[in-house]
């Protein structure tokens, strides 16, 4: 049954990122490294003007019910590209969340988020 709500879903899905991909993108261009450093622990650097620094990773939210993977990118806080209202008045540990994230888990401001690495334990609370 699976499988068959896949196959009459996944054409509609894929359709809608194909047409939208664009508007997601932060820049034109975005390249993601596995690494800052090189072999030699040499921090990489470029000399594009117009290139910015973000982290990403992936953490968990755990609920009785899933798990559900969730993206985390941290960004410059006088980005070019990512803008944010008062981003630099967040205090430690607070963060901002997608309207879609908040809306599927009734999450309001200054409620606390539990997230988990996926692999470790190691797990973050933020506001």
């Amino acid at each position: 049954m699976v499988m068959l709500a896949m196959a009459v879903g996944m054409p509609d899905t894929l359709d809608y990122y194909k047409k939208n991909t664009d508007s997601m993108m932060f820049a034109k261009y975005q390249y993601v490294l596995k690494s800052y450093v090189d072999a030699d622990g040499n921090v990489l650097e470029t000399d594009n003007s117009d290139a910015e620094k973000f982290d990403m990773t992936s953490l968990l939210r755990r609920s009785d019910d899933f798990d559900e993977e969730v993206s985390v990118y941290g960004v410059e806080t006088d980005s070019a590209y990512v803008k944010l209202k008062d981003m630099d008045s967040l205090k430690d540990n607070e963060v901002y969340i997608s309207d879609s994230f908040a809306d599927k888990y009734g999450i309001k401001p200054g409620d606390t988020i539990k997230l988990d690495a996926q692999y470790e334990k190691k797990h973050t609370n933020s506001r």
